[in-house]
């Protein structure tokens, strides 16, 4: 049986070489495009967006990293037609520096911000969904709660949040998609 301390520490939370990080980001973004990470986020983003007439729709990814999940919201925007601000917000410098060199021309809707998920330099409900995908279990328990309350003042009302349990039972959860019944996934 996997055993996991739920305190434990995992190599990105704490500094690494670049080249590592990327390398490390790079399996993060895969997982989330094969296990269906983004497509969880890109959902509730979808279903928001008709709720948000004749503007901007505004994305705040908090703990976004180099911006990956954001890439994905203004292709999407883009294919639809929305115009979308999306900011990603990470406390690691170098995470965001990756984001930034890769795909600052192509993308002029993606503004990165170096903060704390516990403090968000965002306005009070100035964005329409605030998301954060696989950052929470890197906190402890008073960040989580600052973090969620920073996410709930920083939206307008939804915030989607998507990430693991560090316990023993969540790796069952990491099996492949085939293995589960079609009717307990979500479409």
């Amino acid at each position: 049986m996997m055993r996991r301390e739920e305190t434990a520490h995992e190599y990105l939370d704490g500094p690494a070489a670049p080249a590592d990080l990327a390398a490390s980001l790079d399996d993060i973004d895969r997982l989330n495009a094969w296990f269906g990470g983004y497509a969880l986020t890109l959902r509730e983003i979808r279903h928001t967006a008709p709720l948000v007439p004749g503007r901007s729709f505004v994305v705040v990814d908090v703990g976004g990293g180099r911006g990956d999940l954001a890439v994905r919201v203004a292709r999407w925007a883009r294919r639809v037609g929305r115009r979308a601000f999306i900011v990603v917000v990470d406390r690691d410098a170098t995470s965001l520096g990756l984001g930034a060199s890769a795909c600052a021309a192509a993308y002029g809707e993606i503004v990165r911000v170096r903060a704390d998920a516990s403090a968000l330099p965002i306005r009070a409900a100035s964005a329409d969904v605030v998301t954060s995908s696989l950052v929470l279990h890197h906190l402890g328990p008073d960040s989580v709660v600052a973090s969620l309350a920073e996410m709930a003042a920083a939206s307008r009302g939804v915030v989607v949040v998507n990430d693991l349990l560090r316990a023993w039972w969540s790796w069952t959860l990491g099996w492949p998609r085939d293995f589960w019944p079609p009717s307990l996934l979500a479409s």
